[in-house]
């Protein structure tokens, strides 16, 4: 009797759909990382067989998001590629669109829904959104400072000319771009990246807000419209709004990097390439996964929650906490632990 050949892959962004399931895009190992491919898993743990998948070629997928089910429409999911292509799936249709980004413009890195509009953004600042079914970019100042600062050191490099390297640094520094973009309405959305940058949409405008870092942050969580928090490099969690300022979270100096942070049950848990962690009395642990043992090396690739379930995706298993019980969830085609 044949087996059927295994397709082991490595798991990237997730996005919780509701407490049974789970969007999540991975990459398939045998195929070289230069090469655009992605996978898109469904786990759903109210079916047998937990995981369904569809490809999409020639593409790398970088952001899912949700769309919740409406009166006037039903749920999808949202997989944003970085050259611009969206794709809106659901178990009736695929539908693929692409963003329309200016030529050589950089890639893109995050999207999100909020209320009724689909957002995304990325590298020289560019941010967009889905109104009427068209995609438009907003924020174009932020985006011309950007591509401006670009040209300038590209001609500087070029000149021929003995470079000044620390101001070339100086001016690197000023070079920014979104890695995240998250809300609670379409009149209070956040934006964050690299040096710190922050921008805020109040509903009318883009505001630069005053972070209190200089650190790359790389993800938000909108806890309530005024709380909001965000993870980045060298250990750095800032709490606050755009109105009152953030400020650092008073946890121990560590040089990790986080890449995803979720507070969850008034517990605030952080994902990095060196596992999960959770912060307590200000103090950074390890977290415990009660009976679970785990792999002693895992990377955390996304944190998504619903209101009673997190999820957790590490690069080679599903990590699911639901009710004070933390369960792990392997794909088959992937080593079993």
């Amino acid at each position: 009797m044949k087996t059927s050949k295994k397709t082991p892959i490595t798991f990237g962004s997730g996005a919780a759909i509701n407490d049974e399931m789970l969007y999540v895009t991975s990459f398939i190992d045998a195929i070289a990382p230069e090469i655009n491919h992605t996978r898109m898993f469904v786990l759903n743990l109210a079916l047998p067989g937990l995981w369904f998948h569809h490809d999409i070629i020639d593409k790398t997928v970088v952001s899912v998001a949700v769309r919740p089910a409406s009166d006037a429409k039903p749920r999808v999911a949202y997989a944003l590629c970085t050259d611009g292509t969206v794709e809106t799936y659901n178990s009736n249709s695929t539908l693929n669109e692409a963003i329309p980004m200016r030529e050589n413009a950089g890639s893109l890195s995050s999207i999100t829904h909020i209320g009724n509009r689909t957002y995304a953004c990325g590298a020289e600042n560019q941010i967009f959104y889905r109104s009427n079914n068209f995609w438009e970019e907003t924020g174009v100042s932020f985006r011309d400072d950007a591509v401006n600062i670009l040209k300038e050191i590209a001609t500087e490099i070029k000149s021929g000319k003995e470079l000044n390297i620390l101001e070339l640094t100086k001016k690197t520094r000023t070079l920014t771009l979104f890695e995240c973009i998250k809300g609670t309405s379409e009149n209070n959305i956040y934006t964050c990246g690299t040096n710190g940058m922050v921008l805020h949409w109040n509903g009318h405008e883009w505001q630069q807000s005053q972070s209190g870092t200089r650190q790359h942050l790389h993800d938000i969580h909108c806890v309530t419209p005024d709380d909001i928090i965000m993870c980045g490099h060298n250990g750095v969690v800032i709490r606050g709004n755009h109105t009152n300022g953030f400020r650092r979270m008073p946890i121990e100096k560590t040089d990790i990097n986080f890449w995803s942070v979720r507070l969850f049950n008034k517990s605030l848990y952080l994902g990095s390439t060196s596992g999960l962690f959770c912060v307590t009395k200000n103090t950074l642990i390890k977290a415990s996964f009660g009976t679970i043992t785990l792999p002693s090396q895992y990377s955390i690739e996304s944190i998504d929650t619903t209101d009673n379930t997190l999820w957790v995706i590490t690069n080679k298993f599903i990590l699911r906490l639901n009710t004070g019980t933390w369960k792990i969830i392997e794909l088959p085609d992937n080593d079993q632990l």
